[in-house]
């Protein structure tokens, strides 16, 4: 970004830690990729790929590798409550957008432990023979 002008270093602290702030045209930059959207790649989720293949490993195998996915989205929704929890988040405009990005990452990681715990289940359901 500083290669590119986009930032520029306006103070060197202790150990030679650089701090930066935004140029205008890094600013221009910025407010021309928040209006363009369309302009995103495809979002990809090689986790839920790996679900989607999962019937080609050992049910046992499966449900361990979901295991890891509950494990994980519990830690992302940890993380997430402790910043809701530890910043005053005041009624700026900024801190409105902040909270609601927060706002996705919490409900995205809920909803992703849920979903994994369903799946959890249905793969123990599945593995169980008949009675």
């Amino acid at each position: 970004l500083a290669a590119d002008g986009l930032i520029e270093v306006t103070a060197v602290g202790p150990r030679g830690r650089k701090e930066y702030a935004i140029t205008e045209s890094g600013r221009a930059d910025l407010l021309a990729w928040i209006t363009r959207p369309h302009d995103d790649t495809p979002v990809r989720r090689p986790e839920v790929l790996r679900v989607f293949l999962l019937g080609e490993i050992s049910a046992a195998q499966a449900h361990e590798y979901v295991n890891h996915i509950v494990e994980s989205a519990d830690l992302a929704l940890g993380r997430y409550e402790q910043i809701r929890d530890s910043v005053e988040w005041g009624d700026s405009d900024a801190a409105f957008f902040a909270r609601a990005a927060l706002e996705f990452g919490l409900r995205t990681a809920a909803m992703e432990a849920d979903w994994a715990r369903w799946l959890a289940r249905a793969i123990d359901e599945r593995a169980q023979p008949d009675s």
